[in-house]
Formats: C-alpha cells, sequence, structure tokens
C-alpha cells in the first residue's frame, strides 16, 4: 500500500511562508483601517465646518457652542476624554474611539470643527479645518509614541514647522 503524504517539513515551510505573509500585511493592515477611520470622519468635519460658517452668516458672529450648529451627531453621545487640548471648547461629543469639539478660539470671532481619537495607538492625533477652509492634520506629542506616526506616516500630510509647537505638530494634508 503506497500512501502519499506531505512530510514534516513541508508542512513546516508552508506554515512558515504563511507566517511570512502575515508579518507583512498586517501591519499594512492596521495602517489601512487607521486611515479609514481618519477619512471616514472627513465628510463630518466638513458638515460640522460649513454649519459654523451658516451660523455665522445668519448671526454675525460664529457659534460659542456645539449645540447652536445644525447637525445632527448620532452616534456621538459619550462623555469626551479631554486629551490635551487646551481650547475653548464650545463643546465635545464622543463615540468609542473619537472626540468631535468645536474649538472656540475668540467667542463670536472664530470656532473651529476638529475631531480626536481619544483610544488606540493614536490618541490624541486629529483634523481640523481652519479659518482658511484648510485641512490641518495635528498629533500631540504628549499622548503618541512616536512623533511624526500618524499624520506623516499613515495619512501621507506634509509636516508644517512654522506652525508646530511644542507639545503639537501640524501637517498640511493636500490629498484628502
Amino acid at each position: 500500500m503506497n500512501k502519499k503524504a506531505f512530510t514534516l517539513l513541508e508542512l513546516l515551510v508552508v506554515v512558515l511562508i504563511i507566517g511570512i505573509l502575515a508579518a507583512i500585511a498586517l501591519p499594512q493592515y492596521k495602517k489601512a483601517v487607521w486611515k479609514s477611520r481618519a477619512k471616514s470622519m472627513l465628510p463630518i468635519l466638513r458638515t460640522m465646518k460649513n454649519s459654523i460658517d451658516i451660523y455665522y452668516m445668519t448671526n454675525d458672529v460664529y457659534p460659542s457652542k456645539l449645540e447652536e450648529l445644525d447637525i445632527d451627531l448620532e452616534g456621538y453621545s459619550k462623555t469626551c476624554s479631554y486629551l490635551g487640548p487646551t481650547y475653548k471648547t464650545g463643546g465635545c461629543k464622543a463615540n468609542d474611539y473619537l472626540n468631535l469639539y468645536l474649538n472656540v478660539v475668540t467667542v463670536g470671532k472664530d470656532s473651529i470643527p476638529l475631531f480626536q481619537f481619544n483610544k488606540g495607538l493614536y490618541k490624541g492625533a486629529g483634523f481640523f479645518i481652519n479659518s482658511d477652509n484648510k485641512l490641518y492634520c495635528y498629533e500631540h506629542k504628549s499622548y503618541i509614541p512616536e512623533v511624526k506616526s500618524f499624520c506623516e506616516k499613515i495619512m501621507n500630510c506634509d509636516f508644517r514647522s512654522e506652525i508646530s509647537g511644542k507639545n503639537d505638530m501640524f501637517y498640511t494634508c493636500p490629498d484628502l
């Protein structure tokens, strides 16, 4: 009786090849997950900015509270974890992994929508749309173990040393 079967060495080689492929693919998968999380927030951020602009055109002042915006933030009902922004917040709504803020720069004169991750490897990183309608990525140095890891490596944004500070790193993201 002549039975054909795989040898132990052949099985070990197959397992080793699968392990190598998994080790290569897993970091790329994690990068894609974080990038998609961030990109999924950009429409909400733009909607917030549009609502801020409409509020300003209607009232001649910028909103000072998140509740003044005419938008539905369904799914954002948790208490925010204030991770490091020293902004005068006009309110914050959170879900399981994000904080959405209305940053009130000067009451009545400017309001900026922003979001940041509130847990995970990139806790403290996020995006905002400034009064010039440009999208910026930022990282808080005190929360991210490796600086320039989210905005540059994950989102492919350009570092802006002229506007970055001691604790905050700012980036422009032209292709988002």
